[in-house]
Order: C-alpha cells, then sequence, then structure tokens
C-alpha cells in the first residue's frame, strides 16, 4: 500500500519532501483516506485528475505521491537540512509551539515553536530568555544555528549530544540528539548550559553515572554512539564518524 501525503500537516516538511503517513506500517488498515481526503493522490482515478495537483504523479497506471512515485529529485541544501553527512531530522513548518526545558539545574519550559531543530536555524535567538538582551548583551550562542540529528545517520566528525530541551523525546527510538557541527556552526553553549551532556564528564567514573552516556577508553559520549549505532562496541578508543546510513523513515500520522 502506498503511503499518502498527509492532509493534517498539507504544508510541513521532512527533510525537503512533504510529509506522508502510512497505516499499513503499523499493520493497520486505511479506512479513513478514501472517504476523508479527497485530494489525497491515491483517490484520484484518472490522469487528468491527478496532474492537476503539484504534490501527485501519474505512473501509467495510478496517481501517487511524487516521491513515492520516484520523483525526488530536489536537493536538499547544507545551510538549510545539515550537511549531507548528517541531515537534521524533525517536521519542518508545522503549527503550533512545544515546551522545552531551557533551565540550567532547575526545569524552566519556554515555548519554542514546534518544528523547533528540524532545520538549521538560530532557534535560541529571541526565545531563549538569555538572548532576549538587549543587542551586544546577548551572548554569541544566541546566533549560533543547530538542529537535531540522528545519532546513527550522522557522520560528521564532531559527535552530536544529547538533548538538554527534550530530555524525554526521541526519534525512532532513540534519544534526541542535536549538532552545531551540520549547520556550520561552533558549539558555543553545551560546555556552561548543559552540565549532564555526556561531553561534559571528563571521567569515566562520572561518565557512567549517567544511564544516557558511554565511555569509549578516552571520552564521553551518548551511548547510541559508542554501542548502539554500531554493529560491534567500540569502546577501545575516540568515537569513529560513520558512513551515513539512509535509514528507512516514514511518519505515520493516524486518524
Amino acid at each position: 500500500m502506498l503511503p499518502k501525503t498527509s492532509a493534517y500537516l498539507p504544508d510541513a516538511s521532512y527533510q525537503g519532501k512533504p510529509v506522508y503517513y502510512s497505516y499499513a506500517t503499523c499493520g493497520g488498515e486505511d479506512l479513513w483516506t478514501k472517504g476523508h481526503h479527497k485530494e489525497a493522490c491515491v483517490n484520484q482515478e484518472h490522469e487528468r485528475d491527478c496532474d492537476r495537483l503539484d504534490k501527485c504523479a501519474w505512473n501509467g497506471e495510478k496517481c501517487g505521491g511524487r516521491e513515492v512515485m520516484g520523483q525526488c529529485k530536489k536537493k536538499l541544501h547544507g545551510f538549510t537540512w545539515g550537511m549531507a553527512s548528517c541531515r537534521c531530522v524533525g517536521i519542518d513548518n508545522q503549527p503550533g509551539t512545544l515546551a522545552v526545558d531551557v533551565g540550567d539545574a532547575t526545569p524552566k519550559m519556554v515555548d519554542y515553536p514546534a518544528d523547533v531543530g528540524a532545520t538549521c536555524q538560530s532557534w535560541d535567538l529571541k526565545r531563549h530568555p538569555d538572548c532576549k538582551k538587549p543587542e551586544g548583551e546577548k551572548p554569541k550562542w544566541c546566533y549560533d544555528q543547530w538542529c537535531y540529528v540522528d545519532p546513527c545517520s550522522c557522520g560528521h566528525t564532531v559527535p552530536p549530544k544529547t538533548s538538554a530541551y527534550l530530555k524525554d523525546g526521541s526519534f525512532q527510538g532513540k534519544p534526541v540528539y542535536y549538532s552545531y557541527a551540520t549547520c556550520g556552526s561552533t558549539d558555543q553553549w553545551t560546555s556552561e548550559h548543559h552540565d549532564e551532556a555526556c561531553v561534559n564528564q571528563e571521567a569515566e567514573k562520572t561518565c557512567n553515572k549517567l544511564k544516557k552516556c558511554a565511555w569509549t577508553g578516552k571520552e564521553c559520549l551518548g551511548k547510541e554512539l559508542v554501542d548502539l549505532c554500531h554493529d560491534k562496541p567500540t569502546k577501545s578508543g575516540s568515537w569513529t564518524p560513520m558512513p551515513f546510513a539512509a535509514l528507512p523513515f516514514l511518519l505515520a500520522f493516524l486518524a
């Protein structure tokens, strides 16, 4: 069964492509699309009806989303979607807000855009309390761009870090990681504002106290980077960048 372009988030995208949903990947039967999503590509029975929708393409027999029909030709710009070896993850251009924890020691919830971290942006500028100071008094890190990334698909030489803003968040079963490096920025925030970041644990003892961290033999990193993203554990030395893995990704928005 073909996935369908989202009716709930028609203007949203994931890595430059429209958001799709699937019941089949969750073991369900799609009883919703036919009666509630008239502009779904799969509901266009004739080529002329299919062609009038920009998001759709006709393969000679049926209508489907352009991406599903093999028309994934859009190039991703690194300044927006992160470097090719470590793409940003998340749904861009979705409406609403998301409460994130910007507190260092004590939790402090602040509303950020719902698509925070989906692309390379200076997300903290004008949102983080420290970044609302007058020009000239804002910390330098307010202007730095960052995004969320999949640790197992990130091959940048600078390892990503587990999120402080979304401590309980996950992406495909893994904790949420962030990266400044993939957006071409230097991380000037983590060392002073994320005490529990694995990279800030200088000794094996303090590293092992944090369940999300693992000691490589030389440094402390997120567990996924040390063990879980590899076929075999690599605790003998420093983190080694992995080749970019195009992991299957399908966002399911169920009615």
